[in-house]
């Protein structure tokens, strides 16, 4: 089979870098000290990196840069700063996450390949589309995609698709999580993920307990292993099949790179037909790491407890230490030298010369000191050869090595080592030459500009003073509250959960009309996971939305965006705050795909927000914030699948309950925090941001709970009187603290 297929590996450190390629990766991916997912890895120190894309390039390999974090505007010069160099180096890709960074490199560095990581939740071939046409040459789908959705996304676009094969699986959608940053303030988004999702917890509904004592670890998904699921992958055409694990040791990268490079050669040997696995590789992949058993995810469209760890792993583990002392034996050594031949040439009167050939036509010759008529012994072509084979540290090797000379001149011993020398840099530098690259027409010493997006004015009141007076808006999961909110009459506009006002036709249409009676404006937000399911289910409402015509819809993913610009291409598009805009760039790269309001990231504190709020923008200000969306479910795999939606507590070891709703219309949960957020005693702050719209979020409250609420906001920000009203239990999420 004549066909290139990439086996990615992970390299969390210039040894595993070396350790893969050794092991027949074609490329890794490898983070610097800064702007990588992996805060806390070994990572790569700044001349390391350098280092690291000449020896990808001189072993015919690839480096991709991880610079898949949200940015903070304060960052970008010195994001840029850094990237420069390695740009010039020949840096092959960078894996990006923030769209801000997306518009800098695509602007500054336009030789740049650009992958949309796995961060950007890209979960069907809208999204994907939609990052091709803005420059994206690769898309690292979301883990949760079956073979047939993988193979939906190449046939659509016929992008490089990379999907995961091998190692840890996140309970929640990547990109989409706040868990860890909410409860512990070590944001996944910016690398420090404390993986909250490997605690046990206990599964509540009402007042039992349904999941069973010695099964606590609800959230722990066992490690990928896609071994049997190879073929399939590559037949949907899959390009790049990438293994977890920067964080994990030279031997564990090096042990499942040797695995996976062995499998596709048998595949592109033998076909889908004559694949087959040997269970000892099975074996050495488990002895390499184990976190309690192995799943092949989500990739033959499959959930439930089959998934999971469940169970406390076992403290002890027998080591294979044969195992791992074999493979730094074959991969751990020093490095593979590059095969080259060579031609030198000793004539008397003439300087010595000498050609150095590799397999793929690279040559490069060097002059060293004229050959001298020997005045006493001529020298040998075996002292020659002996001379100029000595390469070691060279990172070459000879494979032949023809000697010509006329027998009868001399040059001094150190002359043929300066000539293999000067030889062997000439050929670094012409395997080189051809990544190096200059950005040209830039002023380095200039100041990255932030921002495009044209400044909002705001009204001023007649003493000059700027008057705040934002509008309230409420976002609705559960339909019994709507009419008690709209006879308070105190918001100006509802969001509709079409997750659960859209389950029943009737529901929808009358909800619509309620809201429109009460001469309040409606939009209806779009599932916050937009994979297949979810995609057909809007296609089913398609119509009977445009019927409606909402004042909007808010959408929380590039996909569901990308999607409703294609199928509701008049409507306004509310970007959600999972829609990341955490600096101007991103801002305005957002904005200029169509969408006219933006709700505010809610990992930034009050400070940072000030550089990005405008009138026409969004704050949340009230509400349970969604911590984590999940392909699994966790009534699923306690009691079984009811097909009926209901809430579901997860109590941690602290004594935190957080709620869960299963979405069974387009069959994805929701975790959401243990407390709501709250801004009430935060009006000065807010007033510097001046949001055009306040927004209250409920999702588990009551009747009353919510219109003491929503009363208690009319006051403080519209009324501005004072008030004694605040949840039992309650948070300022990071607007106050921020993150790291």
């Amino acid at each position: 089979m004549n066909r290139k297929i990439e086996v990615l590996a992970p390299a969390g450190s210039y040894e595993s870098m070396r350790a893969a390629f050794n092991a027949g990766a074609d490329a890794v991916y490898i983070g610097g000290r800064q702007f990588g997912a992996r805060a806390y890895a070994d990572n790569t120190t700044d001349d390391e990196l350098l280092s690291a894309i000449d020896y990808a390039h001189l072993h015919g390999k690839q480096l991709y840069l991880t610079v898949n974090t949200l940015i903070k505007d304060r960052e970008m010069e010195e994001l840029y700063r850094w990237m420069k160099p390695l740009y010039e180096a020949g840096l092959d890709a960078a894996i990006v996450q923030d769209m801000g960074v997306f518009k800098l490199f695509r602007a500054e560095f336009p030789d740049l390949d650009l992958h949309a990581s796995t961060q950007m939740t890209v979960t069907g071939p809208d999204g994907a589309r939609l990052l091709k046409e803005l420059g994206a040459v690769r898309v690292v789908p979301a883990r949760e995609l079956t073979v047939a959705e993988l193979k939906e996304i190449y046939d659509a676009t016929g992008m490089e698709v990379e999907a995961f094969i091998h190692g840890a699986l996140c309970y929640g959608y990547s990109g989409q999580c706040l868990l860890s940053s909410l409860i512990g303030g070590r944001s996944g988004n910016r690398g420090r993920c404390a993986q909250a999702c490997r605690l046990p917890f206990t599964a509540w509904k009402e007042n039992t307990v349904i999941n069973r004592k010695d099964e606590p670890y609800l959230i722990s998904l066992k490690d990928l292993c896609g071994l049997d699921m190879l073929p399939a992958m590559l037949d949907a055409g899959v390009y790049s099949l990438k293994i977890e694990g920067r964080m994990k040791s030279p031997q564990y990268t090096a042990g499942v790179s040797s695995i996976y490079r062995k499998y596709v050669d048998r595949y592109l040997e033998v076909g889908t037909e004559g694949y087959f696995v040997d269970d000892a590789d099975r074996h050495i992949l488990k002895d390499l790491f184990d976190r309690g058993g192995t799943t092949d995810g989500y990739l033959r469209g499959k959930t439930g407890r089959q998934m999971l760890t469940l169970k406390e792993k076992p403290d002890r583990k027998m080591v294979n230490e044969a195992l791992f002392r074999q493979i730094e034996a074959d991969y751990l050594g020093e490095a593979k030298p590059i095969p080259v031949s060579g031609t030198a040439v000793l004539i008397t009167g003439s300087p010595a010369c000498l050609t150095i050939t590799k397999e793929d036509g690279t040559t490069a010759t060097v002059e060293g000191a004229v050959v001298e008529p020997a005045l006493k012994q001529p020298i040998s072509k075996d002292t020659v050869e002996k001379q100029l084979r000595k390469t070691g540290g060279s990172g070459y090797q000879w494979t032949d090595l023809d000697i010509i000379t006329d027998d009868s001149g001399f040059l001094p011993v150190q002359e043929l080592n300066r000539l293999r020398r000067d030889g062997f840099q000439q050929m670094t530098d012409e395997l080189l030459s051809g990544f190096r690259r200059s950005v040209k027409g830039i002023d380095h010493r200039k100041k990255i500009v932030i921002s495009d997006d044209p400044s909002s004015e705001r009204a001023e009141s007649i003493d000059g003073k700027t008057e705040y007076v934002p509008q309230i808006m409420i976002y609705l999961e559960d339909p019994k509250l709507l009419r008690p909110l709209l006879e308070q009459g105190l918001a100006e506009g509802y969001y509709l959960a079409l997750e659960t006002f859209g389950r029943k036709p009737d529901m929808l249409t009358q909800s619509v009309k309620q809201i429109r009676d009460f001469g309040k404006n409606v939009y209806l937000s779009v599932p916050a996971v937009f994979q297949q399911n979810a995609r057909n289910y809007m296609l089913s409402l398609e119509k009977q939305i445009k019927a409606l015509s909402p004042d909007g819809l808010l959408v929380r993913t590039l996909d569901s965006l990308s999607f409703c610009k294609t199928y509701f291409p008049d409507m306004k598009l509310i970007a959600e705050s999972s829609v990341y805009t955490y600096n101007q760039p991103a801002k305005a790269m957002v904005r200029s795909l169509g969408v006219s309001r933006q709700v505010l990231p809610v990992e930034l504190n009050f400070r940072e927000l000030e550089c990005l709020s405008t009138d026409s923008d969004e704050l949340i200000a009230y509400g349970r914030l969604p911590v984590m969306y999940s392909a699994n479910c966790i009534r699923k795999t306690t009691t079984g699948c009811s097909k009926t939606p209901e809430i579901i507590w997860l109590k941690d070891r602290k004594n935190k309950r957080f709620p869960v709703k299963n979405h069974c219309s387009v069959c994805f949960n929701t975790i959401y925090n243990s407390s709501p957020l709250c801004l009430l005693d935060c009006y000065e702050d807010v007033q510097r941001l001046k949001p055009g719209y306040l927004r209250l979020m409920f999702t588990t409250e009551t009747e009353a709970e919510a219109k003491t609420m929503v009363q208690a906001y009319h006051d403080v920000f519209i009324r501005r009187r004072t008030t004694s009203v605040e949840p039992e239990d309650f948070t300022r999420g990071h607007y106050r603290r921020g993150i790291e």
